[in-house]
């Protein structure tokens, strides 16, 4: 069953940035709470919240 699903689009042009987005999602969604977290809001704005405020190392 599927829960959560992240669709990343862009050009060739921006593969680097792509990588460093993919890098960070992986290390979103390892966090244990991340799922329960993510099925339980109840806004765009919380969802955005989730996602951006989320640990995870900067490099």
């Amino acid at each position: 069953m599927v829960h959560i699903l992240f669709v990343l689009v862009g050009s060739s042009v921006e593969r680097v940035l792509h990588l460093k987005i993919l890098a960070a999602i992986a290390q979103i969604v390892q966090n244990p709470e991340f799922d329960k977290k993510w099925l339980e809001v109840r806004s765009e704005d919380e969802l955005k919240n989730i996602i951006l405020l989320a640990d995870r190392r900067r490099g």
